[in-house]
């Protein structure tokens, strides 16, 4: 069976790394793919650059060559699997949307985001789907690189569940029909 669109979360692999904001694409496929369990079992998939799991004809995949080379996986993907780049939605984390908000386009430049700008560079377009996960900005002068790979603070923690939720529900969406009904849905 031909595999028909992919989603990838983009991260950093490793424990340090794991609740942090910076992994929030990570945090997102890993709910889709618990969700998409009551469908079956997600088959692990082999790969040199990432984490890759089968759900009936759809793939989700976790880059395992940290954010900076996030592009190298999602080439991997697209070229082992025939995708094009518009089958393929990237999910990530954004400094420039408020936490908990969500945020698709069918295109676009990377918004400062190295890992988007390396998976811009690899695949050469900007008609990438994406779904962008705010992330919110520090109130006080901070470094930024601190601050997403930071942990989330106990509020975040709270709502964190909730958004995870809504950011797997519109992986569902683009999966089972297109980024424009994702747009439509949860973009407000």
């Amino acid at each position: 069976m031909r595999v028909r669109k992919a989603v990838v979360g983009l991260g950093n692999p490793g424990p340090r790394y794991e609740r942090t904001r910076h992994n929030l694409g990570f945090l997102a496929v890993d709910r889709y793919l618990a969700r998409s369990r009551r469908r079956g079992r997600p088959e692990a998939l082999p790969s040199r650059t990432a984490q890759i799991y089968r759900v009936g004809d759809f793939l989700v995949a976790k880059p395992q060559t940290y954010m900076n080379r996030s592009g190298l996986a999602v080439l991997e993907i697209a070229r082992t699997h025939r995708l094009s780049p518009e089958e393929i939605l990237i999910v990530y984390d954004d400094v420039m949307l408020p936490f908990g908000k969500l945020r698709a386009r069918a295109q676009g430049g990377d918004g400062g985001h190295h890992g988007m700008a390396s998976v811009i560079e690899a695949l050469g377009t900007r008609q990438i789907p994406r779904l962008r996960l705010g992330i919110g900005r520090p109130d006080l002068p901070k470094d930024l690189t601190d601050y997403v790979l930071g942990a989330f603070t106990q509020e975040e923690e709270r709502e964190l569940d909730a958004f995870l939720d809504r950011a797997a529900q519109a992986i569902e969406v683009f999966l089972e029909q297109d980024i424009e009904a994702v747009m439509n849905e949860f973009n407000a």
